[in-house]
Order: structure tokens, then sequence, then C-alpha cells
């Protein structure tokens, strides 16, 4: 496996050569302002054709990576708590690592030339583009906890679910249900438009990074190329109970069911976005706050997550303006959202059901999150006058 790995290596230097040369060329023609339309197709054919055949070299070795991976695992523990390594010899490790380091060498590579490809293909009116997002969420088991609660305590409809007793189900895993949702909505979502995403934003929960996981598993062999995606940790649902309390970013990059390649690259490249990657979802709830992290251990010790405790909405839509702000600086046109039921209510006025989704143009999101955020600062310029 060492000599492929450094005939692929070899290799995808001289197609970083050979990519840097283009995009010189490019830069050329472009000081040159000279408009030779002809001379840009025959850049982008080239790049396009680099793309192509090292998407397929990357989908044979994440095939290979995820089946040395699973003949590993088949007598381990449940699928939630085993982790990626736990009882696997050093040859079988070694094996696993050696696959990944040659997917990582190729998606760097696939990285360079999308970058290029992106130049070539954007027009330089790309930013008066309308930008719609397309949102959902997915029935999880904290989700089916409540629901059995009410079952049982039809006294308790009504209440808000954060004000029930806490089943305790800490970053909550997608049901059986859930997983067939996923599946059967990744189809008719992922073909509006005519076109596949131009890019996917997840939060980091697992329950939507399964989600994406599962729509990624149900769209393969329909694109030459996967969307890129991106975990974004502004994406996260209203910190309130246990479920909204995650897992830090090595332990979901540690985690058998997040054991998709492109996920796991994702999380990576993603990390910059994590300003706390071992508590990312509370530090906005709890900003200013001079208390210990919120973490799972901390909540199960008092019983659950205190009112104190909880992100205020007005914090969370002061993080959902932020993430917009962020989404507004990309160049995508059609983006999917994988998110939870609170932001989806912040970013459109509308409850969802499970694995619901719509779509929506990025003006209309902004000026629902805007409307809001002037609605709290009316309330508190009205307790500052009082």
């Amino acid at each position: 496996m060492l000599n492929t790995k450094d005939a692929l290596l070899k290799g995808l230097q001289q197609d970083h050569l050979k990519g840097k040369a283009l995009l010189e060329q490019f830069q050329q023609l472009r000081e040159a302002n000279k408009d030779d339309y002809v001379a840009f197709e025959a850049v982008f054919v080239e790049l396009r054709q680099l793309l192509h055949q090292e998407a397929a070299l990357l989908s044979s070795l994440a095939s290979k990576a995820q089946q040395s991976l699973d003949s590993c695992l088949q007598q381990g523990p449940g699928p939630t708590e085993r982790a990626i390594f736990r009882g696997l010899t050093r040859q079988q490790v070694d094996e696993y690592v050696s696959h990944r380091e040659c997917c990582d060498l190729v998606e760097k590579d696939l990285q360079l030339k999308g970058r290029l490809v992106n130049e070539l293909s954007y027009s330089s009116t790309a930013d008066e583009i309308a930008r719609s997002a397309v949102i959902w969420d997915s029935s999880s088991t904290w989700n089916a906890a409540i629901a059995a609660h009410l079952r049982a305590h039809p006294e308790d409809r009504g209440r808000p679910s954060e004000d029930l007793p806490d089943p305790m189900l800490f970053d909550a895993d997608l049901t059986e249900e859930g997983w067939e949702q996923a599946f059967s909505a990744a189809g008719p979502l992922f073909v509006y438009g005519a076109s596949k995403p131009d890019l996917i934003v997840s939060s980091p929960f697992t329950r939507t990074l399964i989600t994406l996981q599962c729509a990624l598993k149900a769209m393969e062999g329909e694109w030459d190329l996967p969307p890129p995606v991106v975990v974004q940790p502004d994406l996260r649902e209203r910190l309130t109970a246990s479920c909204d309390i995650g897992r830090p970013l090595h332990e979901l990059k540690k985690a058998l069911h997040l054991a998709n390649p492109q996920i796991l690259l994702a999380l990576e490249a993603s990390a910059c976005h994590f300003s706390n990657p071992e508590c990312w979802w509370a530090d906005m709830a709890q900003e200013g706050s001079s208390g210990p992290p919120l973490t799972e251990e901390l909540v199960r010790r008092q019983g659950g997550v205190r009112v104190e405790q909880r992100e205020t909405m007005q914090a969370t839509v002061e993080r959902m303006w932020r993430f917009l702000e962020w989404l507004g600086g990309r160049e995508e046109e059609w983006v999917v959202l994988i998110c939870h039921g609170d932001i989806i209510h912040i970013m459109t006025d509308e409850h969802f059901g499970n694995c619901q989704h719509d779509t929506y143009e990025y003006a209309e999101l902004c000026r629902t999150v805007k409307y809001k955020r002037g609605q709290f600062a009316e309330a508190d310029e009205a307790v500052r006058g009082s």
C-alpha cells in the first residue's frame, strides 16, 4: 500500500504543477483584459477532465477505506457507542489509515482544481445572484422520548418541551424512523432545479450529520462529484435540553456512523469555524457567564439544563444573523441547510415537521431574522426607558 501511496503522491504533484500552469495562463489572459473565451474554455475543459479522473480515483479509494473499516468492525458493540479504532489490530488500523491518507491526498488536489474551476465559472456579477436555501430536520431519539412522555401524560400537552422531564439523551441520535425519513427525503430534495446543490451546510450534531450521510448515500451515482460540505456550529439547535449538548469535535470525527470520508473531511476542513472545539454547543449560550462549561457531566449531575443556562431566544437570533452574514459572503447560489426546528422557525417563521423541507430566497431569510432582531432591540430600548 505504501508503494501505491507513493505513486499516487507523485502523480498528484505532477497534476499540481499542471494546475498551477493553467492558473497562470488564465491570470495572464485576465491581466491583459482579453475576452478570449476560446482560451478560457480550453483551460476550463482541461481542468474539468482532471477533476473527473481524480473524482473516480477518490471514489475508489473511499470505497476501499470503508470496506476495510466495515470488515474490521462487524463484531463490535452497538453502533452509537462504538469508536472507529476500538478493538482493531495494528495491521487493521494501518490499512484503514493508509486508505484514508490516499483519500486526503486526492481530496486536497480536487479542492485546488475545484477552486480553479470556480474562478473560471463564476461571472463578475456572482454577488448579485439570488441565493436560495433548502432546510430540513430529522426525527431523533429525543423527539421519540418526548412523544412517549406526552402519550403517558396527556396533561403535559401544550407545555414547551424544555419544561418537560429531560430524558437525558445527549447529542441525540436518529431513530430508525429518522434514518428512513432521511433516505426517503433525499431524492426529492436534491433534484430541485434539476441540478445538484452548490453547497451543503450542516449543523455539527450527530442527528444532522447522519441526515447528511443518508442524503449523500441516497444520491450516490447521481453526481460526477458530490457537492462541497461545510459543518457550521452557528447552525446548531438552540440549547435548551440534553439533546442540545453536543460532542467535542475530536469525538465527532471518531464516531462510527460518521465514517463517511466526505463528512470526515468536511469536519476537518470546517475546524476553523469552531471557536471552541471542545464545547461548541454552549459558547453562545454561556456568553458572559462565569459558570463552568455546560458539559454532559455537569448536566447529568444537576439533573438537566437549568433555566438560566438555556440559550435565550435573543442570543439565538443574533447567532442566526451572524450565520446569514457568513452565508451571504459565499458565492454559491443553491445551498442546502441541514439544521433544527428552532433554527428553522427563527429563519422562516414556520414550524416544520421532521424531515420536512422547502425552498427560500436568501433575502427572505434575512428579512425574517432582521425583523426579529429589531423586535428584541425595541424591547431592550423600552426596558432602558422605563
